[in-house]
């Protein structure tokens, strides 16, 4: 079972940035909703495996503080299984990872494991529209969220080999109200949609902002979009420095 970890599924708990923490526990406190959600999750927790682990579930924010947004990429919910770990991995005699992909940022995975085909289609996108991008042999992208993009998931989490069965749950409320408290705190981000689901969020993002639409990476059409060269050039346009799109490429686990 994936590790649950003590105590409840609320921001409260695992949320440790304070303008988040402060922000999203009060909306957890506001209505019935994420009450019913909370004590869900926390019943899901205790009796079967949920991914990320309860820890993790809210680790896009803690990573990227609010004050540091300036791009915000959206997915629709988190890795539903363990992947493929690397060979190289298992070769330096480290003993197989007891825990999932998902580790509470969208499209990210722990070093350890394969990139996922989503991901890599990111960074073949990125190698062609960036000036001498390399693409990395992991897909970790914890240095993204410490330069400024949140990586949210509309649905924050997933059961196991089932896509998409918590999205009922509640979580795109909670998500729209992370997208009015960008729009509340914040001056100018750049918001990068992925696919037709992220689109239609396209609405609730106020004009100060600029979204970029983009088709998911997981399909062929993903190819050659330009949506990363597209994110810089508006950064630019907005006054704000470009993205740092690189990954320290370690060769060591």
């Amino acid at each position: 079972m994936a590790y649950a970890g003590p105590g409840s599924c609320s921001p409260s708990t695992f949320l440790t940035k304070g303008r988040w923490r402060d922000e999203l526990n009060g909306e957890f406190n506001k209505t019935i909703l994420y009450k019913d959600m909370e004590a869900r999750l926390n019943d899901e927790y205790a009796k079967r495996t949920v991914y990320p682990p309860k820890h993790l579930v809210f680790n896009a924010f803690n990573l990227t503080p609010l004050e540091k947004v300036k791009v915000v990429i959206i997915g629709q919910d988190p890795y539903p299984t363990f992947g493929k770990v690397k060979k190289s991995f298992l070769a330096a005699k480290n003993p197989c990872p007891t825990f999932p992909m998902a580790m509470g940022l969208s499209f990210s995975v722990p070093k350890m494991f394969e990139i996922p085909p989503s991901l890599s289609n990111i960074f073949r996108n990125l190698e062609k529209e960036i000036p001498n991008y390399i693409i990395p042999s992991h897909g970790n992208l914890e240095e993204w969220a410490d330069r400024g993009v949140l990586l949210l998931n509309a649905t924050l989490t997933v059961a196991p080999n089932d896509a998409n069965s918590h999205s009922k749950y509640g979580w795109k409320i909670f998500t729209d109200r992370v997208i009015q408290i960008i729009n509340d705190k914040c001056d100018k981000v750049v918001f990068l949609l992925l696919g037709e689901d992220a689109h239609k969020m396209e609405t609730k993002i106020d004009p100060k902002h600029r979204a970029v639409r983009a088709p998911h990476p997981v399909y062929y059409t993903f190819k050659d979009c330009q949506c990363f060269a597209e994110v810089n050039r508006v950064l630019c346009d907005l006054g704000i420095d470009e993205m740092d799109w690189s990954l320290t490429d370690e060769l060591s686990f």
